[in-house]
This record gives structure tokens, C-alpha cells and sequence, in this order.
């Protein structure tokens, strides 16, 4: 008799956008691409060369097999930043025509070559642009440390130029407001990573002091010239009840979002067998073993909801220090005194399952 165990790990893949573009070269033989995918500091042509022949006269080409291998989506955080630069090439007779096409700053896999104002913080001392969703508030525990993204230097494209360079901000705890944040200029394009957590903010600001009493502190951009108001972080107790599951996800930015489901947790197994007649003897084989666990969210408001929209499509979800995968959720809602609340329930399963195969 042997007993067989396989541990299988579902392909986790990046936050993608196509990059879509459209060649044409009428009476061609063919036609080629070269991309050059690097650091976000490298000038043009100065990547890795990744080359695409095209036996076609017209095509809408997707680079998408070339850029997405240079980035990984884990649980991890980690946002990375290339700079993609496409040169096109018709080939005809022996004849060579060649044209610089465009470069795109890619994050995480997502293309960014414009900037939406309605998506993205504008702070007047040097536009920074942040990749969280700013208007969605975040709940924390005391210790927790939340992360906001955003762009730093000078990005220049065919759309035009971006420059943030030295953004400052403030941060209103209890009432009163601290002296502020100074970052630092820089010029080379790059995405910044701000520990906002309660301790690393009175680190790095004179005067503040957030404490364990603080119900929630806000952050505001010290010349903001948008209507886009306050990031509100919110601490919220522990229920002692329960066991909190952080939960860790990769939101449709490519950025590492957190969200706590501090109600009750349950666990189910499911065994699943297939049974054979083999010659009038019966015998099971691939034996399947699954974990189906439960998870259960507070109730927070229906504007703190947008922010778990991309939990359930998103390609990486981590509950504490395991992988795994959503598969159904369930919504509550009620009404209080005029404000929508809702409440969320989350199954899961650890992103592998065990087969046992018996001979």
C-alpha cells in the first residue's frame, strides 16, 4: 500500500491592465516590437529587451506576457515600479522603418500614464498622488500599522509630465493638530511607502501624541487644494469575544490593503472520496480534505465598505499568516437613525488542499 500527498498552490497573479496599442503598416512583410522593461530610474531603451515579430500588415498588440512576469503579487506589500518603453519596426523589401511608440510607468501591473484627480489626493506643496482610495476610512487595532502609497518624482510620457516633489501633510489627533510632515524631494520616479500606524507617526512628527485613548486621528494634506477632505483612521477595541482575523489583500491599485474581522470565527472539514470497483474489490482514491473556514466583520458603514470591494476579486488574500482563497460572502445590512450599516461573513479555504491517494 502507498499513501501519496500533494500540496497544490493556485498561481497567484499581479493586478493587471492591458497594454493595448495599434500597429499598421499597409503592403508590409512585417512588422516588430521591442520593449524595454526596467526600473523606474532607467531612461529609454535601457531595460531588459524583450523583442515581438508581428507576421501581419495591422494588429492591436497586448504586451501583456512581457510585462507581467517582471512583477509579483503577494501578500507581502511589495509595490514595485518599471518603466516600459515600446519601439516600433516595419520590415518591407529589406527596408527597415523604425518609430519610438510611447513609455508607460507600471505598477504592480497596472499601467499609470494619467492621473484622475477624483482617485488620487492633490496636495498643492507638490502634488502627490496616492494609490489608497483616500476617502475610504481604515479601522485599526492599537499596534496595527496601515500603509499609504503614493507617487514621488517626475514621470514624462507622451501625455505629458507629471512632477511631485516634497509633500507635506498634518495629522489631528484629539482635537489638535501636529506640526506637520515634510518629504523629502526627489526627482527619480518612485513609489513611496508611509508607515501611518499610530507609534511611527509620533515618531516622526514633533509634538503629536497619539495614545491608546485615541478613538481615531486624520490626516490632511497641508496645502490642499481639492475638495478631497480628510484619511480618516479609526482605533477601534478588540472584541474579547472573539479571536480578530487580519485579513491582507492586494486591492485593484496593485497596494496592500488590510481590513479586521473581529466577529466569530468558525472551522468545518469537508472529505471528499471516490470509490472504484476494481474487479469486484472496492477501493477510494483521491481522497480530498478541505478546511471550510467562516469569518465575521463588525458592523461599519456602507462608506468603509467600498473599501472591501476588492478583497473579494482580489488576486492575493492572506488571513493571518496563510494564503487563501474567497469563495462566497454574505451581506447584512440595517438601517440606524437614517445611517446604513452592514456586516459582512467571509468563507475561505488555505489557498492549497490535500489529496490522499490509497493503492
Amino acid at each position: 500500500m502507498a499513501l501519496t500527498i500533494t500540496n497544490t498552490i493556485p498561481i497567484i497573479t499581479p493586478v493587471y491592465t492591458p497594454l493595448e496599442f495599434t500597429m499598421s503598416s499597409p503592403g508590409c512583410d512585417y512588422m516588430e516590437l521591442d520593449v524595454y522593461i526596467g526600473d523606474a530610474n532607467k531612461t529609454a531603451y535601457q531595460g531588459t529587451k524583450r523583442t515581438i515579430r508581428i507576421v501581419s500588415t495591422s494588429v492591436v498588440a497586448d504586451i501583456q506576457g512581457i510585462v507581467q512576469p517582471f512583477f509579483t503579487s503577494d501578500a507581502s506589500g511589495t509595490v514595485q515600479l518599471f518603466r516600459v518603453d515600446v519601439l516600433g519596426r516595419t520590415v518591407t523589401g529589406g527596408s527597415v522603418t523604425e518609430g519610438y511608440v510611447d513609455c508607460w510607468w507600471v505598477f504592480n501591473g497596472c499601467k499609470r500614464d494619467t492621473w484622475d484627480p477624483t482617485q488620487f489626493i492633490m496636495d498643492g506643496s507638490g502634488d502627490a498622488k496616492f494609490l489608497n482610495v483616500w476617502s475610504t476610512p481604515i479601522d485599526i487595532h492599537w499596534g496595527q500599522e496601515p500603509k499609504l502609497y503614493f507617487f514621488q518624482g517626475t514621470f514624462t510620457n507622451n501625455t505629458g509630465s507629471y512632477v511631485a516633489n516634497g509633500p507635506s501633510f498634518r495629522v489631528q489627533a484629539d482635537g489638535a493638530w501636529s506640526k506637520g510632515l515634510q518629504f523629502n524631494t526627489v526627482s527619480t520616479p518612485q513609489i513611496r511607502e508611509w508607515n501611518v500606524g499610530a507609534a511611527a507617526l509620533n515618531a516622526s512628527i514633533a509634538g503629536l501624541n497619539i495614545t491608546t485613548s485615541t478613538k481615531s486621528y486624520t490626516i490632511d494634506p497641508s496645502q490642499n487644494t481639492g475638495s478631497f477632505g480628510l484619511k480618516t483612521i479609526n482605533i477601534v477595541p478588540k472584541d474579547e469575544r472573539y479571536t480578530p482575523q487580519r485579513v491582507a489583500f492586494i486591492d485593484s491599485y496593485g497596494c496592500k490593503e488590510y481590513v479586521n474581522f473581529d466577529l466569530v470565527k468558525t472551522n468545518t472539514v469537508s472529505i471528499k472520496r471516490q470509490t472504484f470497483n476494481n474487479n469486484g474489490i472496492l477501493k477510494q482514491y483521491n481522497n480530498q480534505v478541505e478546511d471550510q473556514y467562516t469569518i465575521t466583520s463588525n458592523w461599519i458603514t456602507e462608506e468603509q465598505s467600498t473599501s472591501l470591494k476588492d478583497l473579494w476579486y482580489s488576486p492575493s488574500v492572506m488571513v493571518g499568516n496563510d494564503y487563501v482563497i474567497i469563495q462566497n460572502k454574505t451581506v447584512n445590512i440595517e438601517t440606524r437613525r437614517g445611517s446604513k450599516l452592514i456586516n459582512y461573513t467571509a468563507e475561505y479555504q488555505k489557498s492549497f488542499d490535500y489529496k490522499v491517494q490509497i493503492y
